[in-house]
This record gives structure tokens, C-alpha cells and sequence, in this order.
């Protein structure tokens, strides 16, 4: 029983945390990537954290729809699912977090990229991702 209720809790949450689309272009970053994606990915080592500067190159358009969010693993459990905030200037939408180092090997960070087209939302978003630890380890 307790497993059940388990597994429909965490469903539920990433239904409610992560929106729902049809076909997905799912793009993983790599450290050699950056500079020839429209991502760039800064890390800086403070204490026992890792602290992650995404920012993506927008079309400055008003149509597009953003979306940031971090899975958090210790080890093969799943211990956080949350939105992260996103700034905006004239050229790029800007994500930060921080992380504890004993939390980088099996992390994720999703970012997608999202077209509404005439109110509807396109069927074919682009979502970004990369391993918090390759991004860490190349630090």
C-alpha cells in the first residue's frame, strides 16, 4: 500500500512540476557543446556546492514559452522535482541554482523551449538538458 501511494505521489508531482507536450526534441548539453548551442552553462565550486548560470539565446520573441527545472537524485532516489526561476534581458533567458556537490552525479536540469502558435502550443517544443555532473566535473 505505502508503495502505491508512493508511486502515485511522485506521478502527480511530475505531472504538476513538468508540463506536458506531445513530440520532444530532446537535446543533452555536453561541455563541447557549449558554443555551438544557443546555451551557455557556467559553474562555480562555493563550499560544498556547485552553483549552475544557465542562460539560452532567445529569438526575443513574445510567442515563446519557457520552462526550467531540476531533478535532484541521491543515488537512484529521486529527492526533489522543482520549477527554477527564470530572468530575462534583451538576448537571453537566465536560470541559477545551487547544488550540493554530493548531489551532481545522477542530477538533472530541463529546460525547454516552447512555441504558442496562434494561442495554441506547438506540438514539437525543444527541451535541453545535461547531467549536472558533467558540467561539475569539467570544473
Amino acid at each position: 500500500m505505502k508503495t502505491t501511494l508512493f508511486i502515485i505521489i511522485t506521478v502527480l508531482a511530475a505531472l504538476l512540476v513538468e508540463p506536458a507536450y506531445g513530440d520532444v526534441e530532446s537535446v543533452r548539453l555536453m561541455p563541447a557543446d557549449i558554443g555551438h548551442s544557443p546555451c551557455v552553462v557556467k559553474v562555480a565550486l562555493t563550499n560544498e556546492a556547485m552553483h549552475f548560470s544557465f542562460s539560452f539565446r532567445s529569438q526575443n520573441e513574445t510567442n515563446a514559452v519557457y520552462y526550467a527545472a531540476l531533478r535532484i537524485y541521491d543515488g537512484d532516489h529521486l529527492v526533489a522535482l522543482c520549477p527554477v526561476a527564470q530572468s530575462r534581458d534583451s538576448d537571453f533567458i537566465h536560470c541559477e541554482f545551487t547544488v550540493g556537490v554530493r548531489y551532481l552525479k545522477d542530477s538533472r536540469f530541463y529546460f525547454t523551449e516552447n512555441w504558442r502558435i496562434r494561442g495554441a502550443e506547438s506540438t514539437s517544443p525543444t527541451q535541453y538538458w545535461f547531467y549536472l555532473r558533467d558540467f561539475g566535473d569539467a570544473n
